[in-house]
């Protein structure tokens, strides 16, 4: 009989021949040795089993699993168990054996009250197979309830899937959970549900319009809405009548949005075709000015027309490209139509270039040509524009504030008909706490 090989990292056989002809004689030498070692601490408190499903060994996991499966209750220093370990580090099949053999083992939380989909959501990975996983193990198990439970600042898996803006999470949590309704509609720590924290992330992307949809149909309610309808002990509306002044701002949002890029579209294609024509106006511009020009023939407006022409169009231009970047950020295939923008915009600079007249400006000791020139004076507009909006909202904000605090401290009671995000700033924004 060969010898046989047990360390506290995993089980090891000599011979792989061996451990494919399961021979009875080595398995009860290997369960013997296993069940020595299975106690053993490492200075993590991490025992054997947290090991093997740290480490994805299965077939480590179903011999301690056939020998003791109340190991897997076994907490390390971070009071994780081994079930804790596998669903972190991704390991679907260890996963299922643990929760087959030991199903009790799901229901053990954390010393910061965490279950195993709060552990999983703490990962910014792509996380959807584990959680597939778990939904699908709570379902068969009757353990449904796992997901209501909330860590120590009061979030449930939906607050935080909705917070961190995790659709497939959200979708999956929506087409395995039977209550996925009363799901979004609990209260966190904070008084707000997944709805609340949705319109707190003030989103309006792609993404966040999905996660908005499946609310709403899901007959997702505000905390307003649901303390309403608990003090009233009424029947829930319809989702069409709850969510109506929602979709009709959505709606709305979307008008605006849409108007603003055509806006913008005429304007970039307005500016290639005024370049385009320069020419035809200008035929005689494009030439080497002999003496230099100084700053006040500039301000005086003596310099040739087609240089005011071209500075009035890269302003134009130049906004219009960054506001155009900015929508087409979060857009599906938004990355390759911002490339295109940025060549779109390389080419007007080409176009400019060869249009300008070619002459220097004498700003003290420096000689600056018509070009830079240019550009000096298109960024120091911009750049007077975005300080004048930013002092201009910096003036304003208190007003606002002020008359939202007044209309707050005048109403003993919400009004049922502010809804959306009208409704959550008479509320304090906290951010979604999480240990």
């Amino acid at each position: 009989m060969s010898t046989t090989n047990i360390s506290h990292d995993s089980i090891c056989y000599d011979s792989s021949d061996e451990l494919e002809s399961s021979q009875t004689s080595n398995m009860e030498i290997v369960k013997i040795n296993t069940k020595n070692l299975a106690g053993e601490r490492d200075k993590n408190g991490r025992t054997l089993i947290h090991r093997a499903s740290a480490n994805g060994n299965l077939q480590t996991v179903k011999i301690l699993m056939e020998l003791d499966p109340k190991l897997c209750h076994l907490r390390d220093n971070d009071s994780l168990t081994p079930l804790h370990l596998a669903v972190m580090k991704r390991h679907t099949e260890v996963t299922r054996e643990i929760i087959s053999g030991f199903p009790e083992s799901l229901e053990v939380l954390t010393d910061q009250g965490k279950t195993v989909f709060h552990l999983v959501l703490e990962d910014c990975r792509n996380q959807n197979d584990i959680v597939e996983v778990l939904l699908e193990q709570v379902k068969k198990h009757g353990k449904q309830d796992l997901l209501f439970k909330q860590d120590r600042n009061g979030n449930n898996v939906a607050h935080i899937a909705v917070s961190d803006r995790r659709l497939e999470i959200v979708q999956l949590l929506k087409t395995s959970t039977n209550d996925f309704t009363k799901l979004v509609n609990s209260l966190n720590g904070s008084g707000y549900t997944a709805l609340d924290l949705h319109y707190l992330n003030k989103s309006h992307d792609v993404i966040a319009g999905k996660i908005r949809k499946i609310l709403w149909k899901a007959g997702a309610c505000e905390a307003v809405q649901v303390q309403e309808r608990s003090s009233e002990d009424s029947e829930p509306s319809s989702p069409e009548g709850m969510t109506e002044d929602e979709t009709m701002m959505d709606e709305r949002r979307n008008r605006e949005s849409n108007i603003l890029l055509v806006v913008v579209g005429i304007l970039i294609a307005t500016v290639f075709a005024a370049v385009a024509g320069l020419p035809s106006f200008f035929p005689k511009e494009n030439k080497v000015a002999s003496e230099p020009f100084q700053f006040g023939d500039a301000v005086a407006g003596d310099l040739p027309i087609i240089f005011y022409i071209i500075l009035c169009l890269t302003v134009i231009i130049s906004i219009s490209m960054g506001y155009m970047i900015k929508f087409l950020y979060s857009h599906l295939f938004g990355h390759l139509l911002q490339v295109a923008m940025v060549a779109i915009f390389i080419l007007y600079i080409l176009l400019a270039y060869s249009m300008m007249p070619k002459f220097f400006v004498t700003i003290g000791p420096h000689h600056i040509s018509s070009f830079g020139f240019m550009w000096i004076l298109t960024s120091s507009i911009i750049l007077f524009g975005i300080v004048f909006k930013l002092l201009k909202m910096k003036l304003s904000s208190p007003k606002s504030r002020k008359a939202e605090d007044e209309a707050a401290a005048g109403s003993s009671k919400y009004s049922p008909s502010l809804k959306g995000v009208h409704a959550v700033r008479f509320r304090k924004p906290t951010p979604l706490n999480r240990d």
